[in-house]
């Protein structure tokens, strides 16, 4: 499966650090970003997973949101 180089993971929550991180292992991945319509404060992962996140080069876009 070819997944590209880059991968957005939308929510700032513990299974969304899991997934960030998870998919950094994956061959051939490149960037791999957190979106969340708040800032890192207010995201409501545990703070031992958004630390693992940030120290495993997650990238984090805050405050975005989708608008219909």
């Amino acid at each position: 499966m070819n997944l590209g180089k880059n991968i957005a993971v939308i929510g700032g929550g513990n299974t969304a650090m899991d997934t960030a991180r998870a998919a950094l292992r994956l061959k051939g991945i490149e960037n791999v970003y957190i979106i969340y319509r708040r800032t890192k404060k207010y995201m409501p992962a545990d703070p031992e997973e958004l630390h693992l996140a940030m120290e495993e080069g997650v990238r984090f876009k805050e405050l975005l949101a989708l608008c219909p």
